[in-house]
């Protein structure tokens, strides 16, 4: 379940109406499925340990985020 959800969430904004005249879009399209599906295994394979560098670089003021959706650097 939860590897179908996470799929259906990293490739949601894939499925978009294209600009006729611009001529990759399929090509960007497939490049993006790709990449989001090796994210996937690397999460399936290293998950918890990126949870924590990404925690230790929030804790440690190294990552912008929004607040209230006001811009924050820390």
């Amino acid at each position: 379940m939860e590897a179908a959800l996470t799929k259906q969430l990293t490739d949601a904004h894939e499925e978009i109406d294209y600009d006729p005249d611009y001529p990759d879009h399929y090509n960007e399209t497939d490049m993006d499925l790709f990449n989001n599906a090796q994210g996937r295994e690397l999460a399936t394979h290293y998950g918890s340990f990126i949870s924590k560098l990404v925690k230790n670089a929030f804790d440690n003021g190294e990552l912008r985020y929004l607040n209230n959706l006001v811009f924050i650097m820390l």
